[in-house]
């Protein structure tokens, strides 16, 4: 279905195109692996099946689809007690001591789960089965993520939020929330980001005032003044690289519903030690904009996006390239730049590169077009291995909706990314396995305490990071720093004279498709 939406004297019709989107968004399950039966199968909604599970995540509650009576549900495996719940109103909600113990002495073996709907005594007349795995190694036990309104509602009313989410639980905690509807106008949070997912360090980008750095190391936060988009840290703890974007919301009247278009885009280094802004004509070309930073885990190399400039009117011919170029962390001295993968290989635009810990995968989105995937139907994740310089489409992972905004668990082991395949409208996290062959296996949506909630629920939620503890800073010196600042920093901006030319796409090492 298509809706026309005018950018111009479009308030009118925001509500009633969000009221009829909203009732469009029907739940969308799929069958799980059942015992042959004569009767229609039960179903689980979430789909819970055939996946690997860690081994400290909190319980998959569910939901039983496909019958009006109550159920038995059994949970065993190798080792321990098996778990046994009567369902009522078709609600799941497995007992979390039980759960615990019975995945801690079950690390790699085999997870059965069984529905069987009871007769009149109370024992299951018919079973059906599907069977996960427990896995080895632990996920990081905390995820940190934006939540916010829907796209098409109205920016500036509501509230907006950084959270925290401990996965071992269904606690969820606010790292700093802001209501819009007040005193803060266009007021906007993103881009929160770790050191090597430890809780300790964080920077986050405010957009409110004079767009401030906020900076949470040691126990104090720094208000940075400098305006920053993307973020990523330097495994040293000392340098950010940021972007420096221009970001305009673009309303189609067909089609799918918007599209962020970059208009600008440069990349500088920020160091908190010599409070210094600095830039290279490598990562800051005057005839090419770059964006979305990462550094290597060894902090060798800066990846990034890259794509010559464009004019506004052709921003669906937009495809970024993936680029990279050596550092040296002891002399700040920079090497040639590289092309690690033009999107002239690969006919898309590539975007938001994530480097594995140990050094050997970069995970990337790619879609038709474009710096901002989350938009886009057709973005979906991919994989990188950089010894071998092939790259492959995450095929387990990917759905015929938006996948992006990826994250890597600290031991390599997991990833989490954000995905619009439950209803095409909503940003949901899910969880992936990344076992030590490098095979990634079939996601599972973040359990929450009533399963219902995701579809309750009208927030986008996207931009997880796992990190191995909770958030060390309050909400009360992140506001203090925002609006009562003890240390108000203005860094020294240290510009280049002069800008080389851009390296050509075909220079460097270049990744092939399998």
């Amino acid at each position: 279905m298509n809706i026309v939406f005018s950018n111009q004297g479009g308030k009118a019709l925001l509500l009633p195109l969000l009221c009829l989107l909203l009732l469009g968004a029907t739940l969308r399950v799929a069958a799980v692996d059942a015992v042959p039966s004569t009767e229609s199968p039960l179903r689980i909604d979430p789909d819970y099946s055939d996946i690997v599970i860690p081994p400290n995540l909190a319980p998959l509650n569910f939901n039983i689809i496909g019958t009006s009576d109550d159920c038995t549900v059994k949970i065993s495996s190798k080792e321990g007690k098996p778990i046994e719940i009567r369902s009522k109103k078709h609600h799941v909600n497995i007992p979390i001591a039980a759960w615990r113990q019975l995945l801690a002495s079950n690390r790699g073996n085999e997870l059965l789960f069984q529905i069987g709907r009871p007769d009149a005594d109370g024992r299951p007349l018919r079973w059906q089965n599907f069977t996960n795995t427990v896995a080895p190694e632990d996920i990081d036990g905390w995820m940190v993520y934006r939540k916010l309104n829907w796209q098409l509602s109205k920016f500036g009313n509501g509230t907006i939020g950084i959270f925290q989410r401990n996965l071992q639980t269904f606690d969820e905690t606010e790292v700093l929330r802001i209501n819009q509807r007040e005193s803060h106008g266009s007021t906007c949070m993103n881009c929160h980001t770790f050191v090597k997912n430890k809780p300790d360090t964080m920077a986050l980008n405010i957009r409110i005032g004079k767009n401030p750095l906020l900076i949470a190391k040691n126990g104090e936060v720094v208000n940075v003044d400098k305006t920053a988009g993307l973020l990523a840290w330097h495994p040293n703890g000392d340098l950010i690289a940021f972007s420096q974007n221009k970001f305009v919301m673009i309303y189609h009247t067909q089609g799918h519903i918007n599209d962020v278009y970059d208009g600008a885009g440069d990349l500088f280094v920020y160091s908190l030690k010599s409070n210094r802004v600095t830039t290279t004509p490598q990562i800051s070309s005057p005839d090419r904009w770059e964006t979305w930073p990462t550094w290597s885990p060894d902090g060798r190399f800066l990846y990034f996006c890259s794509v010559p400039k464009t004019s506004d009117e052709d921003f669906q011919k937009v495809r970024y390239s993936l680029m990279r170029v050596p550092y040296d962390e002891k002399t700040g001295a920079w090497g040639e730049l590289e092309t690690v993968l033009s999107s002239g290989a690969t006919g898309l635009s590539i975007t938001e590169p994530r480097i594995s810990p140990d050094g050997r995968y970069l995970m990337f989105t790619m879609a038709p077009y474009g710096g901002f995937p989350v938009t886009q139907p057709l973005s979906d994740l991919y994989l990188l291995d950089l010894t071998t310089r092939q790259y492959q489409r995450l095929e387990v992972v990917n759905s015929k909706r938006t996948d992006s905004w990826h994250g890597w668990s600290s031991n390599g082991r997991w990833f989490v990314f954000s995905s619009k395949r439950r209803d095409g409208l909503f940003l949901r996290p899910y969880l992936s396995y990344f076992d030590a062959s490098g095979h990634v296996h079939k996601p599972l949506l973040v359990p929450q305490k009533d399963m219902s909630f995701y579809d309750a629920s009208t927030k986008i939620i996207n931009v997880p990071e796992l990190i191995t503890g909770p958030v060390q800073t309050t909400q009360r010196q992140l506001f203090d720093a925002i609006y009562k600042p003890s240390r108000l920093v203005k860094p020294q901006m240290v510009i280049p004279e002069r800008a080389p030319a851009p390296a050509s796409e075909k220079s460097g090492y270049q990744a092939f498709p399998q």
